[in-house]
């Protein structure tokens, strides 16, 4: 799934995404795995990276999902009670 940034697609989605959308798929690639695309950063982690709070990191990430470019799957955590998220990133949905 590895997937190279060319001008265009920084041109086409910087356009097209809000800023906590861009600065969310940003820091997501950064962690996703190169060949299923998938990553599990804490919210609390994103929202250091990301600078955003935590409803500006939930609006960009609904964004980026009504777009199709991320799923989030929320997935039982194995240690104990709750659950942790998984992103998958869908390039395609840029």
């Amino acid at each position: 799934m590895g997937y190279n940034i060319t001008d265009g697609f920084i041109d086409h989605t910087f356009r097209e995404l809000s800023d906590p959308a861009l600065r969310v798929w940003l820091t997501l690639r950064r962690f996703a795995d190169r060949t299923t695309g998938e990553c599990y950063p804490s919210q609390r982690r994103l929202c250091r990276i990301t600078g955003l709070s935590r409803t500006s990191l939930w609006r960009g990430l609904i964004e980026l999902q009504s777009r199709g470019a991320v799923t989030i799957t929320h997935v039982p955590n194995p240690n104990g009670p709750g659950y942790h998220n998984r992103y998958t990133l869908h390039y395609n949905g840029l």
